[in-house]
């Protein structure tokens, strides 16, 4: 099946296209009937997460593809967000190479960020297995990858807002006035 869905925001009112599938599970051991309807594709996609203003293109293109693909293709979904996350740690001045002018795998990345930026590296370790995942073909839980959707989200925003780092800026000249008096 297939249809037209239309935002309810008065100042919105963006049409967008689906496609779905649907019908009904019966279980005669549990005797049981489940209707089920499942989005198979939407365009224009709906963010999973809110991306800050500020996000640089490299990062941002591939969290928009990977909403688009979370729909029809989960695996194809996890591997946009990892190219995302390889964005994001060249952001975070990540080398691509080893020592040896070698490419270095994702988890050869994550753990040179344990170097350069220890207190995001936990974060990444836990994204590790997820995005795996996706590259590998593995069956990923929707559950897992919202919740890796999320934890992205906010470390984007912590990343990228301008307002939290103009708050560490404001910080950092309010203290070094009430040092000076």
């Amino acid at each position: 099946m297939s249809g037209e869905l239309i935002c309810s925001h008065a100042a919105c009112g963006e049409i967008v296209g689906f496609s779905a599938i649907g019908g009904v599970d019966h279980d005669p051991y549990e005797n049981t009937v489940d209707k089920f309807f499942r989005i198979k594709a939407i365009y224009p996609a709906p963010w999973i997460i809110e991306l800050p203003k500020e996000l640089p293109d490299p990062i941002r293109k591939p969290l928009i593809a990977s909403f688009e693909s979370y729909w029809a293709n989960k695996q194809l979904c996890a591997n946009a967000i990892r190219q995302s996350i390889e964005a994001l740690l060249d952001h975070h001045k990540v080398s691509r190479t080893s020592v040896k002018d070698k490419r270095l795998p994702l988890g050869g990345r994550i753990d040179l960020l344990k170097e350069i930026k220890p207190e995001f590296s936990e974060l990444f370790e836990l994204f590790r297995p997820f995005l795996n995942a996706g590259s590998h073909g593995e069956e990923i839980e929707i559950a897992s990858l919202l919740n890796v959707f999320e934890a992205l989200e906010i470390h984007l925003s912590q990343v990228f807002d301008t307002k939290s780092n103009r708050l560490d800026e404001l910080k950092a000249l309010m203290k070094k006035a009430s040092e000076s008096e």
